[in-house]
C-alpha cells in the first residue's frame, strides 16, 4: 500500500519516513538556530546546548548542523541511551577519532587521550588549516550530573581553541543540570526550539511532500492539520502517522456500505442454507398450488355431458389467438399463478397457434356444460382462429400464462435525485472527481452554493458507517489521468478541500446501493 501512494502522488520516497537526513525544514526558526550554532563554532568558546521538548526536531537540527561542516573538520556524533555511564561516553568518542583506547580504559586515562589528540591537532589556537573538531551529544538529557561536570571542565580547561567544541542536544531538564555547574570561566549558550504553530505544520508537511518530488497542488490544509495538530502536542512523529494515513486512505478501495465482517467461509455457508430452504419451500408451495388447482377446476368443471349438438365441436381443435399479453385466464376461480394448465374435453388451446387477437373465454360454474353454452363459446372465436384437426382421441388441455410483472425505469428512477440520475446516465468507465464529503446534506448544498462553478457540482448520498453521507462530484473524464490533470484546474477552495479522482463505477454501485 505503502508503494500505491507513492506511484499516485509521483514521490520518489516516503515524505514522512523516520529518516533523520531528510532535508531541514527551515521554518519555525530552525534556519536561525542553525546559522547561529555554525557561526559559535567558528567563532567562540562556548558550550553549545539545544533544548527542546520531545519530539520538535532536534535531532534533525543535530543532524543538520554535523552535515554543514567542511571536509576537513572532524566530527563525533553521539546518540546516548538511557543508563550509559562516563566511561562509555568517553571510549565512544575516543573512536570515533580513531584514538587508542588506553589500558585500564579508565576516566583519567581516556580524558589524557582525548586531550592529547586536540593539542596536536591545534596546539596553539591559531592554526585553522586542520578545521573544527566538533563533538555533538544526542540525547544528552541521558547524562548525569557528574559527566556534565567532565564535559564542562574540558571544555574550560583544555578545549581553549577556537577549533574544538562540544553541543549538547536534548530535552528541557538538561539545562538544571548546567545550572548547578559552579565555574566563572564556562559561557554556555542555549537555543530552545519551540513547537511548529498551526501554519509552521501546514508548511511543514507540505515542504516534505515536495522535497519527495511531489508537484501537485498543497494536499495538507489548516482545516486538516488543525486536529492532528491539537493531538500532537508538538510532536512531529504524530503528525508524521496522521499525515501517512491520509495519504493510504487516498489510494484505499471505498469500503462497500454495510459490508458484512463475517468471514467469506461463513458467509458461503450461510446463503447455501438459504439457498436450500428456499428452494424447498417453492418446491412445496408449488405441490400445494397444484393440488390446490386440480381440485377448484374439478369443482367448477365437473364432466361434461355429451349431447347432440356438441358433435360439431369433438372434431375441432380450437386455437386461441395470443398477442404479446398472455391469455387471460378461462375460469374466474383459477390462482394468478405463473403458469396454468385447465382440461376440458375435446378443447385445445395451443399458445403454438397465434393470431393478432385475443379471446376471452368463460365457462359457466355450472355441473353441467350444455350445448348452448359450447355453441356461444364457438360463436365468439374468429373464424382465422378455428382449425380443423383430427378428432383427438384423449382428453387435451388448455394453457393459460399470467403476465410476468416487470420493474419499469420509472420506477427505479423515482429514489434518486435529479444529480444521482445524472451520475447513473455517465459512462461506468469513466472517472470523476470528488471534493468533498460530510454527514450533512445542508452542509453539502451550502458548500456547493458558495463555489463559483456550482452548475457543475452533484451530490449524491451513500452510507458509511451506516448513517447517511453526501459527497460532492464535479466533471467526468475518459481516464484517471484526465481526471488527475482536472484537479489542477479547479478554484482553489476545492482544491484545498483535497479532490481525488474516482471511478464512476463504484459511485453508481453507491447509489443505488
Amino acid at each position: 500500500m505503502l508503494n500505491d501512494y507513492r506511484q499516485r502522488y509521483g514521490l520518489s520516497e516516503d515524505p514522512f519516513s523516520d529518516d533523520p537526513g531528510f532535508p531541514l525544514f527551515t521554518g519555525g526558526g530552525r534556519r536561525q538556530v542553525l546559522d547561529q550554532l555554525l557561526h559559535l563554532c567558528q567563532f567562540s568558546q562556548n558550550l553549545l546546548v539545544v533544548t527542546g521538548e520531545q519530539g520538535v526536531g532536534k535531532t534533525r537540527i543535530a543532524h543538520a548542523l554535523a552535515d554543514s561542516l567542511e571536509e576537513q573538520d572532524q566530527l563525533c556524533f553521539l546518540a546516548l541511551s538511557a543508563g550509559q555511564t562516563l566511561e562509555q561516553l568517553l571510549v565512544a568518542i575516543a573512536e570515533s577519532f580513531n584514538l587508542p583506547i588506553p589500558s585500564p580504559a579508565s576516566v583519567e586515562n581516556l580524558l589524557s587521550e582525548i586531550e592529547s589528540f586536540v593539542s596536536a591537532t591545534d596546539s596553539d589556537g591559531e592554526n585553522e588549516s586542520e578545521g573544527l573538531i566538533l563533538i555533538i551529544i544526542d540525547n544528552a538529557e541521558h547524562l548525569d550530573s557528574s559527566s556534565v561536570a567532565v564535559l564542562a571542565s574540558l571544555i574550560e580547561n583544555k578545549l581553549q581553541a577556537n577549533s574544538a567544541h562540544i553541543v549538547l542536544v536534548g530535552e528541557p531538564r538538561l539545562v538544571s543540570r548546567l545550572n548547578g555547574l559552579e565555574s566563572d570561566k564556562l559561557q554556555i549558550s542555549d537555543f530552545h526550539l519551540p513547537a511548529f504553530s498551526l501554519s509552521e505544520t501546514v508548511d511543514y508537511l507540505n515542504f516534505r511532500m515536495e522535497m519527495a518530488d511531489y508537484l501537485g497542488p498543497e494536499i495538507f490544509t489548516d482545516a486538516v492539520v488543525d486536529p492532528w495538530w491539537r493531538q500532537a502536542h508538538g510532536q512531529l512523529g504524530v503528525v508524521h502517522e496522521f499525515a501517512q494515513d491520509k495519504l493510504l486512505q487516498s489510494v484505499m478501495p471505498q469500503e462497500e456500505p454495510g459490508r458484512s465482517n463475517l468471514p467469506v467461509f461463513h458467509i458461503v455457508a450461510i446463503s447455501a442454507v438459504i439457498a436450500i430452504a428456499g428452494v424447498f419451500y417453492l418446491y412445496l408451495d408449488d405441490k400445494e398450488a397444484d393440488k390446490n388447482l386440480t381440485a377448484r377446476v374439478v369443482a367448477s368443471v365437473p364432466a361434461v355431458t355429451t349431447q347432440s349438438s356438441v358433435a360439431s365441436v369433438t372434431n375441432q381443435s380450437i386455437a386461441l389467438a395470443n398477442t404479446e399479453t398472455p391469455v387471460q385466464p378461462i375460469l374466474q376461480s383459477l390462482p394468478n399463478t405463473a403458469e396454468s394448465l385447465v382440461q376440458v374435453d375435446n378443447v385445445v388451446v395451443d399458445q403454438s397457434d397465434v393470431s393478432s387477437e385475443s379471446v376471452a373465454i368463460e365457462i359457466p360454474n355450472s355441473d353441467v356444460v350444455d350445448a348452448a353454452t359450447i355453441k356461444e363459446i364457438t360463436s365468439s372465436i374468429p373464424e382465422e382462429t378455428v382449425k380443423n384437426n383430427p378428432p383427438a382421441a384423449s382428453t387435451q388441455s388448455v394453457s393459460y400464462q399470467a403476465e410476468p410483472k416487470q420493474t419499469t425505469i420509472s420506477e427505479l428512477s423515482g429514489n434518486f435525485t435529479a444529480h444521482e440520475k445524472k451520475i447513473l446516465a455517465w459512462s461506468p468507465s469513466q472517472f470523476t472527481i470528488q471534493l468533498l464529503g460530510v454527514s450533512s446534506l445542508k452542509s453539502a448544498q451550502e458548500f456547493v452554493s458558495s463555489q463559483s462553478n456550482n452548475a457543475e457540482l452533484l451530490i449524491f448520498k451513500t452510507k458509511r458507517s451506516g448513517k447517511d453521507w453526501f459527497v460532492v462530484v464535479t466533471g467526468h473524464y475518459a481516464s484517471n489521468a484526465q481526471a488527475r490533470a482536472a484537479i489542477g484546474s479547479l478554484p482553489a477552495a476545492q482544491r484545498d478541500a483535497g479532490p481525488w479522482p474516482r471511478q464512476i463505477q463504484i459511485i453508481q454501485k453507491e447509489i443505488r446501493q
